[in-house]
């Protein structure tokens, strides 16, 4: 689990930064939902992960839209689903209404929020609620894309109407000897 000094370091340091041009890189982000974006992809420097586990992934929000919009940091990382090869996983780990928001102004983009994958397990199909499978994750390539959680930690429009948001799909390679390979 991602640990709260971790996630005060980021909300500490957290500056919004303008948007980059779009460069193939900077153009992987989910598809906007009033002009906000997700990201998600594997931690920069990331160890590589034993068999069985993922890499560190990364989520980052793109505003393109208006108005400034506003999400929990705490929320964004450590209650967001993921979905592994076509299924969704929701945590399964303890969390607390730790309350950290971050405003993200139009033109700007939000520093790096770890995703907590501590004890994913498995949703039902609507992506909410876990149904109590826990994941098992083999070596090799798996497809991954997130969805924000929905509700009072998650991300906020300017009317403070949850927004719901799903990232880029990427594929990471998992194996005993190498570093996680983003597509």
């Amino acid at each position: 689990m991602v640990s709260f000094a971790v996630f005060c370091a980021i909300a500490s340091h957290a500056r919004a930064q303008p948007v980059a041009a779009e460069t193939p890189e900077s153009a992987a982000w989910g598809d906007p939902v009033q002009g906000v974006q997700l990201q998600v992809a594997v931690a920069k420097n990331a160890r590589a992960p034993l068999p069985g586990q993922l890499p560190r992934l990364d989520l980052q929000l793109r505003n393109t839209g208006s108005g400034t919009i506003t999400y929990n940091i705490l929320g964004l990382g450590g209650l967001s689903r993921i979905e592994i090869d076509g299924v969704w996983y929701v945590p399964g780990s303890e969390f607390h209404n730790w309350t950290l928001i971050g405003d993200l102004a139009p033109g700007a983009q939000s520093p790096s929020v770890p995703l907590s994958l501590n004890r994913l397990l498995e949703a039902d199909p609507k992506g909410a609620h876990a149904v109590g499978r826990k994941l098992v994750l083999i070596p090799g390539k798996h497809t991954v894309r997130v969805k924000t959680f929905d509700g009072s930690l998650g991300v906020h429009n300017a009317a403070q109407q949850t927004i719901t948001l799903v990232s880029n799909v990427i594929t990471i390679e998992t194996t005993a000897a190498s570093r996680p390979v983003a597509r």
